[in-house]
C-alpha cells in the first residue's frame, strides 16, 4: 500500500507544469535560469523526487535500487547538482540522442542521476 501510494505521488508530481510533463529540458532550464522562481522550481521538482524515493527507502528497504544518503542529507543544491550533472553526461556519451534526454520526462532522469549517484550496495557486500 505504501509503495502505492509512492508511486501515486511521483506521478503527480511529474504532471506539476501546466498542461504537461516537466521535461528535462524544462528542467535544467529553470536550474540555469537567473530567476530565482525559475530556479526554485528547480530545486524543489529535484527535492521532492528524493523526498518520495527516500520515503520508498525507508518504507520498502528491500525494493529499493538506490540508497540515499541520511546523514548527512545533500543539501537541494547538492541534488540538482547531481542531476544535472547526469543529464551532462548522458548527452555528451550520446550526442546523437540529446533530443531524446532532453525531452524525457525531468522524473525519469533524477530517478537515473540519484541511482547512479547513490546505488545500494550488492547484497553481501
Amino acid at each position: 500500500m505504501t509503495r502505492t501510494l509512492v508511486i501515486v505521488a511521483i506521478v503527480l508530481a511529474s504532471t506539476l507544469a501546466p498542461a504537461h510533463a516537466l521535461t528535462s529540458r524544462e528542467w535544467q532550464d529553470a536550474c540555469e535560469s537567473p530567476d530565482l522562481g525559475q530556479q526554485a522550481l528547480c530545486a524543489t521538482y529535484a527535492a521532492g523526487v528524493f523526498d518520495a524515493m527516500m520515503f520508498l527507502q525507508v518504507t520498502e528497504p528491500r525494493t529499493a535500487t538506490t540508497c540515499y544518503p541520511t546523514a548527512p542529507q545533500p543539501t537541494a543544491a547538492q541534488i540538482v547538482d547531481v542531476g544535472i550533472r547526469h543529464s551532462r553526461k548522458a548527452i555528451a556519451e550520446f550526442p546523437d540522442q540529446r533530443d531524446f534526454f532532453r525531452q524525457t520526462p525531468v522524473v525519469s532522469l533524477l530517478l537515473s542521476a540519484f541511482k547512479a549517484a547513490w546505488p545500494c550496495p550488492s547484497p553481501g557486500r
